[in-house]
């Protein structure tokens, strides 16, 4: 297999959805699908349906806006999706700490697809 085509993705980690009515939406993702609240912080709500610390947040565009989290296998992943990226022409940063820490992860880039999703 050429290394340029092994898969460095572990799972789609998270997604963060723009809800204009943020307690609603909350109550729509517990009552109806039975996900566990985590947390409210920032105008975003957590919930989890696995023992990840959330897999599904409601923010109210305050924050961050629309995203997803995608968790890759380690540090060397990480690099080589950031090389893949900037080669093939996406604006692509390392997060910072604040960054980390609002995403609750270690380590992060920050870019956007071909339709400017935040990824």
């Amino acid at each position: 297999m050429k290394q340029d085509s092994h898969p460095l993705v572990v799972s789609v980690c998270y997604v963060r959805l723009l809800a204009s009515e943020l307690h609603a939406s909350a109550r729509f993702a517990a009552d109806i699908f039975g996900l566990q609240r985590v947390a409210e912080k920032n105008g975003e709500i957590a919930f989890r349906s696995d023992n990840r610390f959330r897999t599904l947040s409601f923010s109210n565009g305050l924050s961050q806006g629309s995203s997803i989290g995608i968790e890759v296998w380690d540090e060397q992943a990480l690099d080589q999706v950031e090389k893949r990226l900037s080669r093939n022409g996406f604006v692509v940063s390392r997060a910072t700490a604040h960054d980390c820490q609002l995403r609750y992860v270690q380590a992060g880039l920050l870019a956007r697809d071909g339709s400017g999703n935040s990824i």
